[in-house]
């Protein structure tokens, strides 16, 4: 059985009013690179830049048992859904152990949320006692209230997978996760490691796709110029003085060092050479 409510908190309106601030501003934010869903169908399918998104999956499954463990009872809060490759993984892997779970979706592309209700449609049919109550939130990361994501009065598992958190600036996402969550709740990131960085990219630079994924988003955008942002550990791309594109790859280490000073511990951490995944406790 499954039940599903989507909230919609933001319009195409309102996205479209906030890219022309981000061009005037000269810094596109992230929730605008998918304002073409089928192009990033299209990416993931044949061309994914983040081609470590299939390490990410491997330690997850590698690691899965423990991996569930911290996320038993609790409610799935996902911050992105995008084709849900990997957190399908995870709502299977609680539903197998529970029968029951209940899943927050947050995401800027409604199309998304729409592919993951079919996702969780297709895992109801796998067993008939399997209960799942979803609840999807359309809208941006930053705009969303802890009541939106009020599900069964649980404890929650705030979950960021695919390097979506290496699209916001550091003090930016933390804060968000702060706002958002209780003590005792659990923070799970799976990100993408700086140890490879001129190899990916070269990954996203010399990607005809990718690269006609961020231009068929952005308005009369000039051919790109990529670059490595050694400070920042980010790689970008340029549209004239218009910084377009920008995706941080984290130290393992320092990541852990970082939350700390957000009001989390470690409780877990495993990577390879590009992929990470952390678990946190709000404290």
């Amino acid at each position: 059985m499954i039940k599903t409510k989507v909230l919609k908190k933001i319009s195409q309106q309102q996205l479209d009013k906030k890219l022309k601030l981000n061009i005037e501003n000269k810094y596109v934010e992230g929730e605008q690179w998918f304002k073409n869903p089928e192009l990033w169908y299209e990416l993931t399918a044949f061309s994914n830049p983040y081609i470590t998104v299939y390490s990410e999956l491997v330690l997850l499954i590698q690691n899965l048992n423990k991996i569930s463990g911290f996320l038993s009872d609790k409610a799935l809060v996902f911050y992105g859904l995008g084709t849900g490759d990997t957190e399908i993984i995870l709502v299977n892997s609680i539903l197998q152990k529970e029968k029951v779970v209940d899943v927050v979706g947050l995401e800027i592309q409604a199309q998304f949320i729409d592919g993951f209700i079919q996702s969780l449609q297709n895992i109801a049919l796998e067993n008939d006692e399997y209960e799942i109550n979803f609840l999807g939130i359309h809208g941006l990361f930053q705009d969303t209230k802890k009541e939106y994501l009020k599900i069964n009065n649980k404890k929650q598992a705030h979950i960021i997978l695919g390097n979506t958190i290496g699209n916001f600036k550091e003090e930016e996402i933390f804060q968000i996760f702060n706002n958002l969550m209780n003590k005792g709740d659990i923070l799970l990131a799976g990100f993408q490691t700086d140890e490879n960085m001129n190899k990916v990219f070269k990954q996203y630079s010399e990607n005809k796709m990718f690269n006609n994924f961020i231009r068929k988003t952005i308005p009369n955008c000039d051919e790109l110029k990529w670059k490595i942002n050694q400070e920042e550990s980010q790689i970008e791309a340029w549209s004239g003085d218009v910084l377009v594109f920008h995706s941080k790859k984290k130290n393992p280490a320092s990541m852990i060092n970082c939350v700390k000073d957000f009001g989390f511990k470690k409780l877990y951490s495993t990577n390879d050479t590009n992929s990470c995944i952390q678990i946190f406790e709000k404290i």
